[in-house]
Order: structure tokens, then sequence, then C-alpha cells
């Protein structure tokens, strides 16, 4: 495992609670594939599990000893709940970058069967895995991404951040596979790159 890589996933109550009678919820299935997956049991002990309302923060805690309060998340958006959370998702995962660390976001509906993590190179910077249907409206994420520390994968948390409040309504603002190849914002994602990358 490299230095400084962390796994990151982030839950609310929906998949802290089982999905059918008898069934375990969302959260025992990944923590159960992570430690019988192929070469994925030490990746438990860098699993790291934010959470947005205090039942299932207690029922993280209760299985996984690295859970955590997201504490901004206080409840007061029910009525969008799914948009907010990506909203906070986003801007836990650009602090996480601040602070020096990589990260490899799983969503906790994702089986681990194997370690992903030497896919990646020392060189990659933002790897983000999509799945692609007729149009790119349809596009959308893939349920997991590497974001590498560094100034380009920072300024790229903050773009969106600054696209979401221009634009709060487009089909963008909870996707990175919708941002990166949609017509309008997709050209701004790689201007962005390209321009940090020239400063270093």
């Amino acid at each position: 495992m490299e230095t400084r890589t962390v796994i990151i996933t982030a839950i609310d109550n929906s998949t802290a609670t089982p999905r059918l009678p008898g069934s375990p919820p969302a959260l025992d299935d990944l923590l159960e594939s992570l430690k019988n997956g192929r070469a994925t049991k030490h990746l438990v002990d860098h699993l790291v599990i934010f959470t947005f309302d205090p039942q299932t923060f207690r029922y993280c805690k209760s299985i996984h000893p690295h859970c955590f309060k997201y504490p901004k998340f206080n409840g007061l958006h029910d009525h969008q709940p799914h948009k907010f959370v990506g909203l906070f998702r986003n801007e836990l995962l650009r602090q996480v970058l601040e602070f020096g660390y990589n990260f490899f976001y799983t969503d906790a509906i994702l089986s681990w069967e194997r370690n992903p993590l030497p896919l990646f190179g020392s060189e990659d910077k933002i790897s983000i895995g999509c799945e692609f249907y007729s149009t790119v409206s349809n596009t959308k994420n893939a349920e997991y991404f590497y974001m590498k520390s560094g100034p380009v994968s920072i300024a790229f948390f903050k773009m969106w951040k600054l696209i979401n409040i221009i634009y709060p309504d487009t089909v963008v603002n909870n996707s990175f596979c919708q941002l990166r190849f949609n017509d309008k914002f997709g050209p701004v994602v790689k201007s962005m790159i390209k321009s940090v990358e020239s400063t270093k």
C-alpha cells in the first residue's frame, strides 16, 4: 500500500440498514469483500468511512474502527439528501487531498473481489471509472475513482465546487464523468489540468 494512501467511502442511513429483511447492510458486504477478496485483507486497516447522520455513525463504529461523522451535515437538507451528501462528500475529499493524502474512493455498494490499487501508476493524478450509455448525459460514475494529492486534483475539486455554485442545477453536479465529458464543462476541465501542470 502506497504511503499516505487511504480508501474512502461515504455513507448515509440507507447504506447502514438492511436492503431486504434478513439481508446485511451494504456496508457489511463491503467490509466482508475486503476481508475475503484477492490481496485485499490488509486494505481493511486503510478504509476510512465518513458518515452523515448520528445513527449511521453509531452503526459504523460498531463494526469498523475508522469511522468519522462529517460535522457540517446536520440534517437540514432532508428534502434533497442525495444532492447534499454528494456536495459534502466532494468537500471532504478535497480536504483529504489538501492534507497530502492520496485516496481511492469507493461506493459502499461496491464489492472488492481483488486489489485494484497496483493498477494505478505513480504518474496517475486522476483516474475515474465511468459507465457509458447511449449519450453523454447518461454517463455516470462507475462507483470508484483514484486521486493523487497534488495541484491538479485539488484544483479539480475547487473548479467543480465553483461550477456547482454558478450552475447549481446542471447534470454535472454529482457526476465526475458527466463533468469530464460534458460539451460545456469538459474542455474547461482539460484546460484547467493543462494550466496547472504548466506551472510546475
